[in-house]
C-alpha cells in the first residue's frame, strides 16, 4: 500500500517487530511499525549514526519521486551508535536481483530482458530526476545503493553536495561502471547497444538533452517500440522541415559507419532472407504473393423484392452504372520500382519498408523476427542512428518529464 510520511512523525512512534528477518546478503530486515492510526509493512536498516545519514534521512523526507527510495522515519538502536533508518517494503537491492534474473534476451543476446530495461530506465530517470530537477548529483550510484520495489528500481542514500565534491559527470560514471560490472558478474559481454549506450553518456555528459534521450536509445526500448521507431526516425527525416536534415544524416551518419577514410559504407549485400531479400528488390511489375481467402459472406441471390415494371431508369449514353467497391484483400506494398542505394537514410528507409511490409508475404513473421534479422544486417546502425538525430536536435520519442 502507499505509504504516507505524515502518518508516523519521526522519532514519535512505536515500533512492534513481527517474525524479524534478515533479508539475505544486506543489513536489512523485514519486520512491521506500529502507531495509532496504522500498521505499516516495512523495511528497516541498521545503520551507523553519523552527519551523512541525518542529512540523508532529512532530504528524503522532504523530497518525494517515483525514482526515490521513500523515507518513513528513524529511531536510535539498542547497540551503541546505531540507528534503524525505516523505508518502504524492498525486495532487495540491483545487486541481489542480479543474482537471480537474467540481464539479457534468451533468444537473442543483442537485446536486454525486459525486467532489465525497466530497471535502467528507472535508475537513469533516478539520474535525470538528480539533475534536471533537483540541479544536484546523487553521489552514490551502485548495485547495492538501488532498490527494487514491486519491480521497479529507486535511487538510495545520496550524499551531501555541500560536503562531497561530486559532479554530474562522476553520476554517469559510476552508472556506466555498474553496467559493466553487472555483466562482468554474471560472466557477459555487454551487447554492443549497451556498451554503445555508455560511451554515449560518457561522450555527451555536458549535455541534459543526450541524457534525457538516453531513455529512448534502442537498446533501452522493447521490441514494438524498436520497429516503431524505424518508422517514426524515417519520417521525421524525410519531412522535416529542414531540407538539409537528410543529407546531414547521411554524411554524419556514413562517417559513423565508416570512420576509414575512402571507405565506401555498403549495406544492400547484407540482405538475406526470402521475405527482406523481396523487399529490397520489389519491382512495379512482378507477381503479388496470393492473396488470403475472401472473408465476405457468399452473395444470398433472390433476397430483393423484383423491379417494379412502371420504374426505369433513365442513362446518359456514356454514363456507366456505380459499381460496387470491394475491400481489397491485397497486401499493400512498397510504391513502384522501389530504388535503394547505399546510403544510411536509404537503408532507414528500407527498414521502414520491411517493418510495414515484410508480413505481407509471410503472416506467420512476429515484431520479434523483424528487429532480429533488421539488427543483424547492420548491427550498429539503430545506435549510431538515435547519436546523430539527438546532435542534430531531432527526437524520435518524447523526452521525459522532469518535475
Amino acid at each position: 500500500m502507499a505509504v504516507d510520511p505524515n502518518i508516523i512523525p519521526a522519532g514519535a512512534f512505536e515500533i512492534q517487530f513481527s517474525e524479524e528477518k534478515q533479508i539475505e546478503g544486506s543489513n536489512m530486515y523485514t519486520g512491521y511499525i506500529g502507531s495509532i492510526q496504522s500498521n505499516i509493512k516495512v523495511v528497516y536498516h541498521l545503520e551507523s549514526q553519523s552527519k551523512d545519514l541525518q542529512w540523508w534521512y532529512e532530504f528524503a523526507m522532504s523530497h518525494c519521486s517515483p525514482y526515490l527510495l521513500r523515507v518513513i522515519g528513524k529511531c536510535q538502536s539498542s547497540s551503541v551508535g546505531k540507528e534503524l533508518l525505516f523505508t518502504e517494503l524492498v525486495e532487495g537491492t540491483l545487486h541481489d536481483w542480479v543474482k537471480k534474473n537474467p540481464l539479457i534476451d534468451s533468444e537473442y543476446p543483442e537485446r536486454l530482458s525486459k525486467p532489465f530495461i525497466g530497471i535502467l530506465g528507472d535508475i537513469l530517470n533516478g539520474i535525470i530526476y538528480f539533475r534536471c530537477t533537483l540541479r544536484q548529483p546523487h553521489g552514490e550510484i551502485c548495485a547495492n545503493n538501488v532498490y527494487l520495489v514491486n519491480g521497479n528500481a529507486k535511487l538510495g542514500k545520496a550524499l551531501n553536495p555541500k560536503w562531497y565534491k561530486k559532479t554530474f559527470g562522476d553520476d554517469i560514471n559510476k552508472f556506466c561502471g555498474m553496467v559493466s560490472s553487472l555483466f562482468k558478474s554474471k560472466g557477459s559481454k555487454l551487447p554492443f547497444g549497451l556498451d554503445h549506450l555508455c560511451r554515449y553518456l560518457q561522450k555527451y555528459i555536458k549535455f541534459e538533452k543526450h541524457l534525457m534521450n538516453a531513455i529512448n536509445h534502442p537498446i533501452m526500448l522493447t521490441l514494438d517500440t524498436r520497429c516503431e521507431y524505424r518508422l517514426v526516425a524515417y519520417s521525421l527525416v524525410k519531412h522535416h522541415q529542414n531540407c538539409q536534415l537528410e543529407i546531414m544524416v547521411n554524411k554524419r551518419l556514413g562517417q559513423e559507419l565508416s570512420p576509414k577514410k575512402n571507405s565506401r559504407w555498403s549495406w544492400m549485400e547484407r540482405i538475406h532472407g526470402k521475405e527482406f531479400e523481396t523487399i529490397l528488390h520489389y519491382q512495379h511489375n512482378q507477381t503479388l504473393p496470393p492473396s488470403p481467402p475472401s472473408q465476405l459472406p457468399p452473395l444470398q441471390f433472390g433476397s430483393l423484392p423484383p423491379p417494379q415494371p412502371q420504374q426505369q431508369m433513365y442513362m446518359q449514353p456514356q454514363q456507366q452504372p456505380p459499381q460496387t467497391q470491394l475491400p481489397q484483400t491485397q497486401p499493400q506494398l512498397p510504391s513502384p520500382s522501389v530504388d535503394y542505394s547505399n546510403t544510411p537514410v536509404s537503408f532507414l528507409k528500407y527498414n521502414r519498408n520491411a517493418v510495414t511490409h515484410v508480413k505481407d508475404y509471410d503472416r506467420r513473421i512476429t515484431n520479434d523476427t523483424i528487429d532480429r534479422t533488421l539488427s543483424s544486417f547492420v548491427l550498429e546502425f539503430m545506435p549510431l542512428l538515435h547519436e546523430v538525430l539527438t546532435r542534430l536536435g531531432v527526437f524520435v520519442r518524447p523526452l521525459p518529464v522532469t518535475i
